[in-house]
């Protein structure tokens, strides 16, 4: 494995564990800017923009509501290849499509907003 691709992932983990896991730490900085000398020491030069694009990727309404309406579409697409799903678990899909949906579009709103 690359450098380049080990720090992207990194990258990746620690975005989203201070974005869900740990908002408020407060050695994030800290830690952000040794993880990025590092890179850098090994060739890596863009590792905090990597890390600023992952973050703001997690931060994303637009992103998490197209990926709630991606999930239970492939479900109701892929499943019934299988097995017959009960009409209950059908209205729930389609109502978690119907939320991502919404949060998309509010995504979508916000984004062009700012």
């Amino acid at each position: 494995m690359t450098p380049k691709l080990i720090f992207s992932l990194i990258a990746l983990i620690l975005a989203f564990t201070f974005t869900f896991f740990a908002p408020g730490l407060q050695y994030v900085d800290q830690i952000v800017v040794v993880v990025g000398t590092v890179a850098g020491f090994l060739g890596v030069t863009n590792w905090r923009a990597t890390y600023q694009n992952a973050v703001d990727l997690f931060k994303s309404k637009t992103i998490w509501g197209a990926v709630i309406v991606v999930i239970p579409m492939l479900l109701l697409v892929i499943v019934p290849i299988f097995f017959q799903l009960p009409h209950e678990v059908n209205e729930v899909l389609m109502w978690v499509v119907t939320g991502g949906g919404g949060l998309t579009l509010y995504g979508i709103f916000d984004a062009t907003k700012k």
